[in-house]
């Protein structure tokens, strides 16, 4: 490691180009070697860069030197997020920030940058992650900088990170060179469960299924519960999906049993909604619409960003089952957590499902064919296909043959992006 890449990031924050942060200080091509890391810059030279760059001047002097009661801090915030302790990491993140404002330690300023990545990642605000994040690529050069001891949690953050953003290829490569730099069961078992949820998105089920059961048993043996019931969640959901619904019931009746214990309002309400899709799947609509329910009630207790899939998931059963006025209630409903065009669009869905059940014709016509075409703008070609191919049967049987034939097009088009990214 050295102070090259902070130097470049500050100068290039502040607006400087390599020969106006270095005038009256050293030569620009001497400038350019300490970015690179070719020499190393006495502290004379490093005060007035310092001064120029306006931060102190211990955050380029002490670049070495790391702080005990930061470490401490460090320490705990990583231990938080560990243990799915969101408000305590918050806590920390923001103690460090203000007793911290300049980390002098480069080590300990990467470490707490790789940290609040996973925090943002974590509680799902990407906006924030993707800034952390590009400043994190910057100052490692990509990872290219980094001490040993920092390697696996730089790769295992970066693995998430390309996750959420769909790039499942880079995920995986990333996820296995953290595996590669894990030496302990619990780390291990972490990736594992990481690399069953990307193989799980790209469906790879069988695999996911592997690598969530291998996380399983480490988890078990360590006893760390809270985890084994996000791996009770996940084998219950590849097991749905992969129609095998008694195992998927079994799986998710344990993550039922150990969510009771430790009473996690978010997780109770996570498995009433995956136990709902079950019964719905195996036509037990009773069964169904009350686990449902109790995963709407949890929700709003814990004021969950997901309630409003619940709610949709809630309202297509009850239309199945033939409860129209209710699923309507539930729609209704649902549109106070409605938050983006996509929480809309799908409740548009429904409404045209309601509006297909009471024949109201002309209204189903217009909200299918405004969704069809937000969705192909949008690029969600499996909602295209679903969507395509019941409006072109719906038109083929009252005779609107060119329509049907149009919409029969759309659907061969997702076909054909789906396969294109492995997922027909």
């Amino acid at each position: 490691m050295h102070i090259g890449r902070r130097l470049a990031y500050l100068r290039r924050k502040r607006g400087f180009s390599q020969e106006g942060v270095a005038a009256g200080v050293v030569s620009r091509g001497h400038y350019s070697n300490l970015e690179a890391g070719r020499y190393r810059a006495m502290n004379d030279i490093l005060i007035s860069l310092a001064d120029k760059l306006d931060v102190p001047a211990n955050y380029l002097l002490q670049w070495e030197s790391s702080n005990p009661v930061l470490e401490h801090y460090l320490i705990k915030f990583q231990y938080s997020l560990d243990n799915y302790e969101y408000k305590e990491a918050e806590s920390f993140m923001e103690t460090i920030r203000k007793e911290f404002p300049y980390i002098n330690s480069l080590h300990q300023e990467i470490h707490f940058i790789l940290l609040k990545s996973l925090f943002y990642i974590k509680i799902k605000d990407y906006p924030k992650t993707k800034g952390v994040i590009e400043k994190l690529q910057y100052l490692t050069d990509e990872g290219k900088m980094l001490p040993e001891c920092l390697k696996y949690l730089f790769y295992y953050v970066t693995g998430a990170w390309f996750y959420v953003a769909g790039a499942y290829d880079k995920s995986i490569e990333h996820f296995r060179i953290a595996l590669e730099k894990a030496h302990s069961k619990d780390r291990k078992a972490r990736l594992y469960y990481n690399i069953a949820l990307v193989l799980y998105e790209t469906y790879e089920r069988g695999k996911a299924a592997d690598y969530g059961k291998r996380a399983l048993e480490i988890f078990i043996n360590e006893h760390k519960w809270i985890h084994v019931i996000y791996i009770y969640l996940l084998l219950g959901v590849i097991h749905w999906d992969k129609r095998e619904f008694s195992e998927s019931e079994a799986y998710l009746h344990k993550a039922l049993d150990l969510v009771k214990l430790y009473g996690n309002d978010e997780l109770e309400g996570k498995v009433y909604h995956n136990l709902g899709l079950v019964y719905d799947s195996k036509q037990d609509k009773e069964k169904s619409i009350k686990y449902l329910i109790l995963s709407v009630d949890k929700k709003l207790a814990d004021n969950c960003e997901s309630i409003i899939i619940t709610y949709g998931v809630l309202a297509e059963v009850l239309i199945s089952a033939g409860q129209i006025t209710r699923a309507g209630e539930v729609v209704r409903a649902a549109r106070e957590y409605a938050r983006s065009e996509e929480d809309f669009s799908m409740l548009m869905a429904i409404e045209a499902k309601i509006h297909y059940t009471r024949e109201n014709w002309a209204k189903y016509e217009e909200i299918m064919e405004r969704l069809i075409t937000y969705y192909r703008e949008s690029e969600r070609w499996t909602d295209v296909r679903t969507l395509s191919e019941e409006y072109s049967e719906y038109l083929g049987n009252i005779f609107k043959y060119k329509d049907a034939f149009y919409y029969s097009r759309a659907a061969l088009e997702a076909y054909r992006k789906l396969a294109e990214k492995g997922g027909a």
